[in-house]
């Protein structure tokens, strides 16, 4: 629970302010290389709130990324199950 918490707060830093430490670190959780860029526009084809608000400093509240990590913990469950692995080979 607190590790998502952590990472819901990395995805507002770097949404808002492109923080380096916090891109690091949901690179390092996703496995990805997400640029400041990509994160934006992750967040904005994903939160229909922050569309609504073009984008705006703001729009992207703690709460929203709390949703968010959610909603990707759930999309991300199926494929982590021991079924989901076995498939995979």
């Amino acid at each position: 629970m607190e590790y998502h918490e952590a990472l819901a707060k990395d995805l507002v830093a770097a949404y808002e302010s492109g923080d380096a430490a916090a891109i690091q670190r949901l690179n390092d959780h996703y496995g990805r290389s997400f640029t400041h860029d990509d994160v934006r526009a992750d967040i904005w084809h994903s939160v229909y709130k922050v569309r609504q608000a073009k984008g705006r400093p703001g729009c992207f509240a703690l709460e929203d990324a709390q949703e968010f990590v959610a909603r990707d913990a759930r999309a991300e469950a199926p494929r982590a199950s021991p079924q989901a692995k076995l498939c995979a080979r």
